[in-house]
């Protein structure tokens, strides 16, 4: 005999959609300051998944995994913009 799957009442729902809203942010934030403003670029091997991909109509210019994502920034951000710093 299956479980019934017991159903979220609204306010259940909400203070998820907000517990996930928050982490995403702190997440963001996290990141920004982590990356962005201190340089540390072995957190990009925290937050992005062997899977990641961002797709371009050139697919030589794919970018691909952690490794990926740090060489993109490298030349977005660091060489072309030493002096680039977000706020969050």
């Amino acid at each position: 005999m299956k479980a019934e799957k017991k159903l979220k009442s609204p306010t259940e729902k909400i203070q998820e959609t907000k517990y996930v809203e928050d982490r995403n942010k702190n997440l963001i934030r996290q990141a920004t300051q982590e990356i962005y403003n201190k340089g540390n670029y072995s957190h990009i091997d925290e937050i992005v998944s062997s899977d990641f991909v961002i797709h371009s109509l050139n697919p030589n210019k794919e970018i691909h995994g952690p490794e990926g994502a740090k060489k993109n920034l490298l030349s977005l951000c660091v060489l072309h913009f030493p002096t680039f710093n977000l706020r969050s």
